[in-house]
């Protein structure tokens, strides 16, 4: 068979793009939300006092990920994060410290950017194309046909010219030979 792709764009346009940086305290080490929730507002409260957040991303936050990088996640969209860490990284003001409870515990969210990218979105399709019964059958019988009716050499010739068939010559078939190249499946017919 045969591969068909076709491929359309389907959004042009601008997306919303932020980048932001957070502090995790996991909800893993059997710790209530409560206590998670004090322990941010805590957090929050030094670094307001202290201007020091990357300094508590390394002491404090429990994202492997993003601990290296001072807690940062840079240029995402709105469909990258769980829906309150968006809410978080998207709506509030730059700079401003924000608390959230998600599925993975309790962050403390500082938006650093706000930005706009052109973005464009496509669909492929890709299949098979694969031949009916009906279809591989109707070839069958015309390359049958084919066969029958050209009895040499220069009958092949005159009926091929009349049907538009292309015309290869293989000069490299031998007595050894186990193929025609460049004809698929011909070991049958060596």
């Amino acid at each position: 068979g045969s591969r068909y792709a076709i491929a359309k764009i389907t959004t042009m346009g601008d997306e919303d793009r932020a980048s932001a940086r957070h502090i995790l305290l996991s909800n893993q080490g059997g710790k209530s939300m409560d206590e998670l929730n004090a322990r941010a507002d805590s957090l929050k409260r030094v670094i307001q006092r202290n201007n020091n957040f990357e300094e508590m991303v390394t002491e404090f936050s429990e994202d492997p990920g993003s601990i290296p990088n001072g807690g940062k996640y840079e240029d995402f969209n709105r469909d990258r994060m769980v829906p309150e860490f968006t809410e978080a990284a998207f709506d509030k003001s730059i700079g401003s410290l924000n608390i959230v409870e998600t599925t993975y515990g309790v962050h403390i969210v500082e938006p650093l950017e706000h930005t706009k990218a052109k973005v464009v979105k496509g669909m492929v399709v890709d299949a098979n194309i694969e031949p009916s019964n009906d279809t591989f059958n109707a070839v069958y019988d015309e390359a049958n046909e084919f066969s029958l009716a050209a009895k040499d050499l220069t009958s092949m010739e005159e009926i091929a010219n009349e049907r538009e068939y292309e015309i290869k010559e293989a000069n490299e078939v031998g007595p050894l030979s186990r193929n025609i190249p460049g004809v698929a499946g011909s070991q049958d017919a060596v």
